[in-house]
């Protein structure tokens, strides 16, 4: 009978791990969604088309660049000339483990993020096709 406790206890345990899986995936979800809508907000009053900022740091036109070359945009973006978007550290490392590209951690997928961004705009940008 012992077999039967522990199979009741390891499907108890894993039905625990994923619910809490799932609320940390909405609350992800929830904190990307903020986290867009502010970048958005800037970008929309300043009509800026961010995938030109990083088209040169990406030379092959992959899609991708290094996460410090992301970062490095999006830092550009907080200068008053632009656009005045201030981001806090977290929210920088945020950013970047959401679009960290799947095949190599090290690139950071800007054109899904210029994608995300760009649904502010009523129409949809005519970006490269990679």
């Amino acid at each position: 009978m012992d077999f039967i406790k522990d199979s009741f206890h390891s499907q108890a345990e894993s039905s625990g791990q994923t619910k809490k899986a799932k609320e940390q995936r909405a609350q992800q979800a929830v904190e990307k969604e903020l986290l867009l809508s502010k970048i958005k907000k800037e970008v929309k009053i300043k009509n800026l088309r961010v995938h030109e900022y990083f088209l040169d740091f990406d030379t092959l036109r992959k899609g991708f660049c290094a996460k410090n070359k992301f970062r490095g945009v999006l830092s550009q973006l907080k200068s008053p000339i632009l656009c005045r978007i201030e981001l806090s550290l977290e929210e920088y490392d945020f950013l970047e483990r959401l679009y960290q590209n799947e095949e190599d951690p090290s690139k950071a997928n800007w054109f899904q993020f210029s994608k995300d961004i760009n649904l502010v705009f009523a129409e949809d940008v005519h970006l490269p096709k990679f």
